[in-house]
């Protein structure tokens, strides 16, 4: 079950890679995972502004909007409990799209 949710999350994180150009990518075991917020080049990544501190805005807009994400920098962790359901994960990415919207907005990005 945790294998088939985390390929799922996968599929729906690829949506949102070619949605936004400033989601570069994902890596992570699991319901562990770490999407990457970079512009591509090639197999270059550039680095969003630090100044922007786009993963703290996404961060926050997540929570105050009832979901839990942390981040490092512009690097977003995702760790869903195992009780998660596909309905759950349709919810958090619709949440995480919302926020990668309202940056996108915010930071000309």
């Amino acid at each position: 079950r945790c294998n088939e949710l985390s390929a799922y999350i996968k599929e729906q994180i690829e949506v949102l890679m070619k949605k936004y150009n400033f989601v570069s990518g994902y890596e992570g075991l699991g319901l562990m995972l770490c999407i990457e917020l970079a512009y591509t080049d090639g197999d270059d990544l550039i680095p969003l502004n630090p100044d922007y501190h786009v993963g703290t805005f996404i961060n926050d807009f997540c929570y105050d909007n009832g979901l839990i994400m942390r981040n490092n920098d512009d690097l977003i962790v995702v760790a869903p409990p195992i009780v998660f359901t596909k309905e759950n994960v349709d919810e958090m990415m619709a949440t995480f799209d919302k926020a990668l919207a309202a940056a996108k907005e915010k930071f000309n990005l």
